[in-house]
């Protein structure tokens, strides 16, 4: 039985070793370093020094309940308010939107190479992305509510978002300046 109770507590020190040996590599290994002089003052890093998850190279960022925190502006665009339209104007049917965007299901996106499948189509292609930031809107699944406007699309997308986009040919080898981003929940 003591043997029992000795290897019993041999294992939850292991283990709480190991517990604590994770906690500091996820958490803690990245803290800014503070090193003694000879003189007994603290040479430290400054916080402008450290880089953070969130440099988004002066970008502003919007930040939503469901979505996050996302960069672009909380305030819509025209390219947003004409979107909206679509969708909330009470006094009118909305129009068919297949007629004035085109949609794609993003499936893969690595780096600035996204690839969408066409509603309708099998197959997925590489998009060629042309969005200017000023054109740029995202809005969120839940009743197509508005998140932000004037971003990065390359820096935005993600698998599994919806991209209506305004093609510049038949075929839509290209994709024209106004994008509109769908993030589903």
């Amino acid at each position: 039985m003591k043997v029992a109770k000795k290897i019993l507590i041999v294992f939850l020190l292991l283990i709480f070793i190991v517990s604590l040996g994770f906690l500091y590599f996820r958490y803690f290994s990245n803290q800014p370093r503070v090193f003694f002089r000879q003189d007994n003052t603290q040479k430290g890093i400054t916080s402008e020094e450290v880089p953070s998850v969130f440099d988004t190279e002066g970008a502003p960022l919007v930040k939503d309940v469901d979505v996050g925190v996302v960069t672009g502006s909380s305030e819509r665009n025209e390219v947003a308010s004409e979107f909206w339209d679509i969708f909330h104007v009470a006094d009118r049917q909305p129009e068919d939107i297949t007629k004035v965007y085109i949609r794609y299901s993003i499936v893969a996106v690595d780096g600035e190479v996204v690839r969408g499948v066409r509603l309708g189509a099998s197959e997925s292609r590489i998009l060629q992305l042309k969005c200017l930031p000023e054109k740029t809107a995202m809005f969120k699944s839940l009743n197509m509510e508005f998140v932000s406007a004037g971003f990065d699309i390359n820096k935005e997308i993600k698998i599994g978002d919806t991209l209506f986009v305004k093609c510049t040919s038949e075929t839509c080898e290209s994709v024209g300046a106004e994008c509109i981003l769908i993030r589903f929940l």
